[in-house]
């Protein structure tokens, strides 16, 4: 609540890069949004965009996946994990994480300053 109402008062208004999410990170994000693990967002992703005969051909087993070197998901189940994505965003549940992306932004800035003065102290 706190985290919500610093990232809602202080911080400027971002849109995330879809483009350089994988599917694997869409998906863990939006399955810590809903609270659920990341099997139940992949099933409810696909059930919401495919029809119930059409599942299982489209569909490859979660563990199979997940294990795989670079999983992919088909277009459509990205698009419907990107809506679930900006329904968080209008609800504020991912206020939490703007907060966290701003504050780790912040700190490698504040490192580098560090390392700055120090190199000056070092030398002169």
């Amino acid at each position: 609540m706190i985290a919500q109402f610093i990232a809602k008062r202080i911080l400027p208004e971002a849109s995330p890069a879809f483009s350089r999410m994988t599917d694997m990170e869409l998906l863990s994000i939006v399955s810590w949004a809903q609270r659920w693990d990341g099997k139940k967002v992949y099933d409810t992703a696909y059930s919401q965009v495919f029809p119930e005969r059409q599942i299982k051909d489209a569909k490859s087993h979660y563990d199979m996946w997940v294990t795989a070197e670079n999983p992919k998901l088909p277009m459509i189940v990205r698009e419907e994990l990107i809506r679930a994505f900006r329904i968080h965003m209008v609800t504020g549940r991912m206020d939490v994480l703007r907060l966290g992306a701003w504050a780790r932004t912040q700190s490698i800035r504040f490192m580098w300053v560090g390392f700055g003065v120090l190199a000056l102290i070092l030398i002169f």
